[in-house]
């Protein structure tokens, strides 16, 4: 058992899996792509962004990622 929302990683995790409109973790393949995009010809239009890569998870309401335990 950890502090926090007291569960153990495992189920931290999952909860966090489940509460991400894509239903899975990033990846380092997820970053990378967009590094590789912002670093290209094709974003040099793009200029003072502040972009998250969540998977939507920042979209979602507070109270389904930190509801009840299903």
């Amino acid at each position: 058992m950890t502090e926090g929302l007291g569960l153990d990683y495992e189920r931290a995790t999952d909860r966090l899996r489940e509460a991400t409109p894509v239903r899975r973790h990033g990846t380092p393949e997820d970053v990378a792509a967009l590094v590789g995009y912002l670093a290209s010809d094709a974003a040099s239009f793009v200029t003072g962004q502040c972009i998250v890569i969540d998977g939507g998870l920042t979209i979602t309401s507070p109270m389904t990622r930190m509801g009840e335990e299903p």
